[in-house]
């Protein structure tokens, strides 16, 4: 109500995928726009991504997410809570905005801090991408680990004699 400008989307699929919609369209929301599905292609994703303003992960329970990895190389500003590796990855105030997990009070005050401030959101998207960029996670830093990976690989298995090149 407080920002009417503002669209809300959740993609993916679950257990409550059939019910989310139907609530929301019970308090007077569109439900099939704001739980499109799940998207089916790294070109989607990408139209997604170049269209979000603010990136939230309202997890409960998480290991390292991929998910804010990918929102970070994409220089979404993230709002997400503190659980798992979530903080391993972001610090808050810093390249994204944390929250205690099952708070949604504190979720909500987040995302409209940043609603309401294009200047920090363009800042904590710019620390979010520079973050991936210095991350084992960006492509070439993965590809270099994997190269010298299978490089210290084969020179085990020629100092062990089980291969000629």
């Amino acid at each position: 109500q407080t920002h009417p400008n503002i669209q809300f989307k959740v993609y993916g699929e679950g257990e409550l995928r059939g019910e989310l919609p139907e609530k929301a369209e019970r308090l007077g929301l569109d439900g099939k726009s704001i739980f499109p599905g799940a998207f089916s292609s790294r070109e989607e994703l990408t139209r997604i991504m170049e269209n979000t303003d603010i990136f939230l992960l309202s997890s409960i329970l998480e290991g390292q997410p991929l998910v804010i990895v990918e929102a970070m190389a994409y220089g979404c500003p993230i709002v997400s809570t503190n659980v798992g590796g979530i903080p391993e990855l972001i610090t808050d105030g810093v390249n994204g905005l944390l929250c205690p997990p099952q708070e949604p009070g504190c979720l909500a005050e987040k995302i409209k801090m940043l609603a309401d401030d294009a200047a920090q959101r363009e800042r904590l998207g710019r620390a979010a991408r520079k973050f991936y960029e210095n991350s084992p996670f960006e492509a070439k830093a993965a590809a270099k680990f994997f190269i010298e990976a299978y490089e210290e690989m084969l020179e085990e298995r020629k100092r062990l004699g089980g291969v000629n090149q």
